[in-house]
């Protein structure tokens, strides 16, 4: 019963062939073992059921960290049945993110795996879409902002206008870069990246 349960919640993901195997055929002989040892137990009370209970969280466990794994990464975009883009999801662990307020609010990114797609084929990094929140958790601003230093290394500069909104403390949000090349579709990086800041 949990053998199948189990290998009806692995088929429902997106992932290859050879690796739903793989993750079925480690629970199914976990469970196995552990159901041989548990039948063997004279006790039928609640300590039976610990071990068997132990290996099927073990492999949700393992079933969660694989499918994040397997979300970050390249997307199509479609329409109807055409591919019209590609996007990044779920980089939000690759970005680290710092604000500094001068006249407007300068935010520094650096892109800690640069030498990796999609960062190593980008020339141009810029911010498709960031929200300024107050202390209230409402949103005073929110656009797009163009980058003011060269894409180099991984790091990248923002600039973005602060003189429509007044003194106090602040949240950045940002949801989205974009990257681009020479003749090349631009990319949105997809993800969640917070910054606090006080003008």
């Amino acid at each position: 019963m949990v053998y199948k349960e189990l290998k009806k919640s692995v088929e429902e993901i997106k992932m290859s062939d050879d690796m739903k195997k793989r993750i079925i055929s480690n629970c199914y002989s976990k469970i196995s073992n552990k159901e041989e040892y548990t039948m063997k137990k004279t006790n039928r009370g609640f300590k039976k059921m610990l071990p068997l209970v132990a290996v099927m969280v073990v492999c949700f466990i393992s079933v969660g960290a694989v499918v994040a794994n397997h979300l970050r990464g390249f997307r199509d975009v479609t329409k109807g049945t055409a591919v019209v883009g590609t996007v990044f999801d779920e980089a939000t662990e690759m970005v680290k993110l710092d604000a500094e307020v001068k006249d407007n609010l300068i935010v520094s990114a650096e892109f800690v795996e640069f030498n990796k797609p999609p960062y190593r084929e980008i020339d141009i990094m810029d911010i498709n879409s960031y929200k300024i929140a107050d202390s209230s958790g409402k949103t005073v601003k929110e656009g797009t902002a163009k980058s003011i230093s060269d894409f180099e290394i991984g790091k990248v500069s923002f600039e973005i206008p602060l003189n429509d909104i007044v003194s106090g403390e602040y949240k950045l949000v940002i949801n989205e870069f974009v990257g681009s090349k020479k003749a090349d579709q631009p990319l949105p990086i997809k993800g969640t990246w917070e910054c606090s800041f006080v003008k």
